[in-house]
């Protein structure tokens, strides 16, 4: 049973879902941003997720740490997704070397996330150290294109 939603009553697989939908929906999606960089290809992969668990809500009742299984399943969908921008990008042209990488710094830092520890806290500070870890250019344009919605111009 989901141990993180109290609850009086024994619950529906639907009214599951529905309780997770609205307490990881934007969480999920603000965790997505992060390595993805657009607010729209996230909302995509965490949309595509929750259809994906939808289909499959009979599972839900037997989540014992949504958690870790929730940014887990989205965790994998992003390194999906940035490994097939990355090879779409190859095909058509080269990146600079500053938006290189920052794929590969997201790449990396989304394999290093450990699931077993997953916590928006955790999650949050991975994500500080790994953009603390940045050369300095690299970490300045970064932050102004994704923390600040600039463009890389």
């Amino acid at each position: 049973m989901i141990h993180s939603l109290p609850s009086s009553e024994p619950l529906t697989a639907q009214k599951l879902f529905s309780k997770l939908y609205v307490s990881y929906y934007a969480r999920l999606v603000r965790f997505a941003s992060l390595y993805v960089g657009a607010m729209g290809d996230a909302e995509n992969i965490v949309q595509d997720f929750f259809l994906y668990l939808w289909e499959r809500k009979e599972i839900l009742p037997e989540l014992q740490q949504p958690d870790a299984y929730l940014f887990s399943a989205v965790k994998h969908r992003c390194l999906n997704f940035l490994r097939s921008q990355l090879s779409i990008v190859d095909r058509r042209q080269p990146l600079s070397d500053i938006m290189e990488q920052e794929f590969k710094l997201k790449l990396y830092s989304l394999q290093l996330l450990d699931d077993s520890q997953m916590s928006i806290d955790e999650v949050e500070k991975q994500i500080c150290r790994a953009i603390d870890n940045l050369p300095e250019r690299c970490r300045e344009i970064f932050v102004m294109s994704k923390l600040k919605g600039m463009k890389y111009r």
